[in-house]
């Protein structure tokens, strides 16, 4: 019994100290190479403003970039590449908040250096280290 208490406290006290609480949203995160999915799907911020850029891709699970091409009515397949220039990217904790006006917005959460998620669950990489 209390080889178990030992072992559970030690599983809580490791997944403690792996908690999204440690990763700090930046708006310069999503500069330079910005995030890309699996399935090809870029969202970044350039010097012109925000980029969005992929196909719309016909998945069972589903990213929010598919639900925004889905909304202009882009259709499966079909590429898309728009830079926002109005867009605006704020953060809370770990969580990023992109807002387009009268588009569309976005929120993502940073999982670990170089990774967020969407609120489908959809993993986004960058491959560029930050020059922190």
């Amino acid at each position: 019994m209390k080889k178990l208490l030992v072992l559970l406290f030690a599983t809580l006290l490791l997944s403690a100290c792996t908690s999204n609480d440690e990763w700090v949203a930046q708006i310069d995160d999503f500069k330079d190479s910005g995030f890309q999915n699996n399935a090809g799907q870029l969202i970044a911020l350039t010097e012109d403003g925000l980029l969005v850029s992929g196909e719309r891709s016909d998945n069972k699970k589903v990213s929010d970039i598919d639900l925004f091409l889905e909304s202009l009515d882009i259709q499966v397949g079909e590429n898309f590449r728009q830079i926002y220039e109005n867009a605006e990217i704020t953060t809370d904790g770990s969580k990023y908040i992109i807002s387009i006006p009268n588009t569309g917005q976005f929120e993502f959460e940073k999982i670990g250096e170089r990774m967020i998620k969407d609120a489908q669950g959809i993993e986004y990489f960058t491959q560029e280290y930050s020059a922190k």
